[in-house]
């Protein structure tokens, strides 16, 4: 029964979407908004592009949503020129879809599974037609979008790169939206992964051994060079106090012979933060009672943007303590509750 309601749902969703695409000849103006732009139809139905989201959203006559495109990545005369097409070309366009091959109807996502080993996530699916289907196969956490990727014909996507680059815990799944010839469409949605503090951990070691030698969220780079203060030059602990790289790997340690560990430590007017080994981070997001994030030198970074490695039209803001920002406006950019500004 739920089998059957579902295809009752895309059936009803494939014939209003093909009854708006034939008014594409008809469209009374348009209009762009600074952000993207709108093409308004005679029948008051309607398509919105998101220039800063790349989506594209279908409205129907009454100001329902019908259907949402992502990642679309268009200019304004690209967006223009696809949808206020001549009334010829739309006729050709509406007879061919009526004549489409209708081999693909009863296509469908069959499942959608989380597949974890040893820190690396996987998203896979089962579908029918599997190897003539593209897919496009969106992360969430917390019922926020993550992350997107697109595959033809294949039935897995790799995540961990974007979970440990967002380096958030919380409830993860996916959708998976098939797409055939001929327009027929179908998406499943997988199971929750909750993703706690070890299980990050694993993750990020996992994404750190493949990617160690680039820069940003999730990756520790230990370098020569060090943390902003002259470090002591020892090869490994002795009596002095101050920075010391032990095997490529800075430490503090405090002039009561203690090195610092699980704590910020302030050293010469900036804060560094040291984990449960005592080696100091960098390059990455740091949870203790907020967010924080510490550059290539290790040091806390204040007043400025971060962009996220995961997605990178999605910017996040630490104001001067070093706080990563939420719910607010940094000049004229709004950043939402989890801290996210889309920029482009």
């Amino acid at each position: 029964m739920g089998s059957l309601r579902k295809k009752t749902v895309f059936l009803i969703a494939g014939i209003m979407m093909s009854l708006l695409m034939s008014q594409f000849a008809y469209a009374d103006y348009f209009q762009s908004n600074g952000n993207g732009a709108t093409v308004f139809y005679d029948d008051g139905s309607r398509v919105e592009y998101n220039a800063r989201g790349s989506s594209i959203t279908f409205y129907d006559p009454w100001g329902d949503e019908i259907d949402t495109l992502y990642d679309q990545q268009l200019t304004e005369s690209q967006f223009k020129s696809r949808y206020m097409s001549s009334s010829s070309s739309s006729k050709s366009s509406s007879s061919k879809k009526s004549s489409s091959n209708t081999k693909y109807y009863n296509a469908q996502v069959d499942d959608a599974y989380w597949s974890y080993t040893s820190g690396r996530c996987t998203a896979k699916w089962e579908a029918d037609y599997q190897s003539s289907g593209k897919y496009t196969v969106t992360l969430y956490r917390d019922g926020h979008k993550v992350s997107s990727k697109s595959s033809n014909g294949g039935k897995s996507v790799d995540f961990t790169d974007a979970i440990a680059n967002g380096n958030r815990t919380g409830e993860y799944y996916f959708t998976v939206k098939g797409s055939w010839s001929g327009g027929y469409t179908d998406t499943a949605t997988s199971d929750y992964m909750y993703v706690n503090d070890n299980t990050l951990n694993q993750i990020r070691s996992k994404h750190n051994s493949n990617v160690s030698s680039q820069n940003g969220p999730g990756v520790v780079t230990n370098n020569a060079g060090g943390p902003g203060a002259t470090p002591a030059s020892m090869a490994g602990p002795g009596t002095q106090s101050g920075w010391q790289n032990i095997g490529g790997i800075w430490k503090y340690l405090r002039p009561n012979g203690t090195y610092a560990v699980n704590c910020w430590e302030l050293v010469n007017n900036k804060w560094y933060y040291f984990d449960a080994n005592g080696n100091m981070a960098a390059n990455q997001w740091v949870q203790t009672d907020a967010w924080y994030y510490v550059g290539p030198d290790g040091d806390m970074q204040v007043n400025q943007w971060i962009q996220s490695k995961a997605d990178a039209r999605i910017w996040y803001y630490v104001g001067g303590d070093g706080r990563m920002v939420t719910n607010t406006v940094i000049n004229g950019w709004p950043i939402n509750a989890n801290g996210e500004c889309f920029f482009g």
